[in-house]
């Protein structure tokens, strides 16, 4: 059994379980998002465990020597003869200089934006909300950062996400600016119109 962490990727096997025949060996590989960086991962093989950190070219298991190959988007190793149940836990941590921003528009809306697709931890970023054309009108905002989202009517001035408010400013012509600042976590910014 294999989990990854949001950010993370599982390239190979092709599935989070997996069966192969005792005494086997399995190739696994793990691809990193834009925006994350893969901090770490745990192998519990039995009642045994055996950790690896970024930047380690090789796994300990028991006597056993594993090569664990790092790239800047993937890690990769193969588990030498499996005998016992297999468990590896993938760990990630945001990439603190490309932390991603992305934009998911619906129908007849348009998002536009003055950051490109990450930005470095602590930048601010301002996304410009309006319709694709002047017979709609935006009816709703939703801004997602982490794993916490909040919604608004764009004339409602703000949007509450956890415990922060971010402006929402009228900025005419049926556009509407929404100001994101000191960003530490994922930024998703989408739209619906009426």
């Amino acid at each position: 059994t294999i989990d990854v962490e949001d950010g993370l990727e599982l390239e190979r096997p092709s599935s989070r379980v997996t069966s192969v025949l005792e005494g086997s060996s399995q190739q696994v590989r793990v691809s990193v998002r834009s925006g994350y960086v893969l901090s770490d991962f745990t192998v519990q093989y039995g009642n045994s465990y055996a950790s690896w950190a970024t930047g380690q070219d090789f796994l300990t298991m028991g006597n056993t020597r594993v090569e664990v190959n790092e790239r800047d988007d993937e890690v990769s190793f193969i588990l030498p003869y499996i005998y016992e149940d297999t468990n590896i836990y993938f760990s990630a941590d945001y990439d603190e200089d490309n932390i991603p921003v992305e934009i998911d528009e619906g129908s007849r809306i348009n998002i536009d934006t003055d950051v490109g697709d990450t930005v470095a931890r602590g930048e601010d970023a301002v996304f410009y909300i309006s319709t694709t054309s002047d017979r709609y009108s935006v009816r709703r905002i939703t801004l997602r950062i982490g794993d916490r989202s909040g919604s608004a009517d764009p004339d409602d001035g703000e949007i509450r996400v956890g415990n922060r408010t971010y402006e929402i400013e009228d900025i005419g012509d049926g556009e509407y600016a929404l100001y994101v600042d000191n960003i530490s976590e994922p930024v998703t910014v989408s739209a619906s119109s009426n």
